[in-house]
């Protein structure tokens, strides 16, 4: 992301919850709102410390100098602290860590009382029960820092909040700083409705001051009547049923009540077979495998399905005839004649034959 994000026109930078911050300000103040920007995935607290080789305080530090001066009318109200997950393992110094953290910004940045924003992490994963432990002690531990909830808010994945979670969190931002600034008491009011529903006269998503100098916020997402999504399996498998490649659609009522149209572009993908066909000298190993036959192996194909290479080996030796090695080359043991060293340098074997010359044990050359 840029440096400095400016809510309007800043196409595909609109995601996280930096954007419904600023939309939620920017509808109650009628003004633009500016986010300086310098979020960083997976990193621990100690990451962002004054002095740390990762660099990103300084690189904060640089950013919010660089964005004053670039529009010297703008005024610097508070720092978004989202962060956490990275320290569930190690929470017992968290604390301190922040409380130092706000020190180091607040002096540099010559702002005192700046506020700190914290986020909740999310309460669906047991990992983080210590680290948010430590979270909620955060406001009664550090002055000017307020925890904003993530109660209902849901995840995508095991560490993530999903979409519309990350929406509703960023506009609990927002009401958390109103909160701040005017010391009122805001009322929130997060909801869902199906396509065709109105909610006081609104029947778009949207974020909406109910009335002017009004303290209560109401924050709508309509739930489309359909739904397109993209599924793979892999052939032998089956989805809802369905077994072959095509466009499907399901009639569903959501979770949320809604009556839905789900569309399923289906894609089977084969489970491949490669047969690889191999001749090798006896002695020699493939894969592991050193005796003639049919072998098979899994592996993972680019479309992510189990698939097998069959290997079929066949392992051979031919003997000699006699009259093509110098008779000092061999010598007779207890009735077999051993070939004591190879000339021919297309050979690399010692034979061991019987005085007919069939084979009766074969074994690599060991140089002296």
């Amino acid at each position: 992301m840029n440096f400095l994000l400016f809510v309007k026109g800043s196409g595909n930078k609109h995601w996280g919850l930096g954007y419904t911050f600023a939309r939620t300000l920017e509808g109650y103040y009628q003004d633009s709102i500016y986010l300086i920007v310098n979020a960083r995935g997976g990193t621990e607290i100690s990451n962002f410390s004054k002095g740390n080789a990762t660099g990103y305080y300084q690189s904060t530090l640089d950013r919010v100098q660089n964005a004053l001066i670039k529009y010297p009318n703008i005024k610097l109200e508070a720092i978004l602290w989202h962060q956490g997950e990275s320290d569930r393992d190690n929470p017992e110094t968290y604390i301190s860590k922040l409380k130092q953290l706000t020190a180091d910004y607040r002096n540099d940045l010559s702002y005192a009382q700046l506020p700190f924003i914290i986020g909740d992490l999310g309460t669906w994963n047991a990992d983080y029960g210590a680290i948010r432990a430590k979270l909620h002690q955060v406001p009664d531990s550090i002055e000017q820092t307020y925890l904003v909830s993530s109660d209902n808010l849901v995840n995508f994945d095991s560490h993530h909040f999903n979409s519309l979670g990350q929406r509703r969190l960023g506009r609990r931002y927002a009401l958390k700083y109103l909160e701040i600034e005017h010391e009122l008491d805001y009322k929130y009011i997060d909801t869902i409705m199906c396509t065709g529903g109105n909610i006081l006269g609104k029947s778009e998503t949207g974020d909406f001051w109910l009335f002017e100098s009004d303290t209560t916020f109401i924050a709508i997402e309509v739930k489309p009547d359909s739904i397109f999504s993209e599924v793979s399996i892999c052939e032998g498998e089956g989805y809802f049923g369905l077994r072959k490649s095509g466009l499907f659609n399901f009639n569903n009522i959501s979770s949320l009540g809604c009556d839905s149209i789900s569309i399923v572009n289906l894609k089977v993908n084969p489970v491949d077979t490669l047969v690889i066909d191999s001749v090798l000298l006896d002695l020699d190993e493939f894969k592991g495998y050193s005796e003639s036959g049919s072998y098979y192996r899994k592996f993972i194909s680019s479309s992510g399905c189990d698939s097998l290479i069959n290997y079929n080996l066949t392992f051979t030796f031919t003997v000699a005839p006699l009259s093509i090695f110098d008779a000092s080359l061999f010598q007779i043991e207890h009735g077999e004649i051993r070939f004591k060293d190879l000339a021919v340098s297309t050979y690399d074997k010692v034979i061991l034959c019987d005085l007919s010359g069939k084979e009766i044990k074969k074994q690599r050359v060991t140089e002296n």
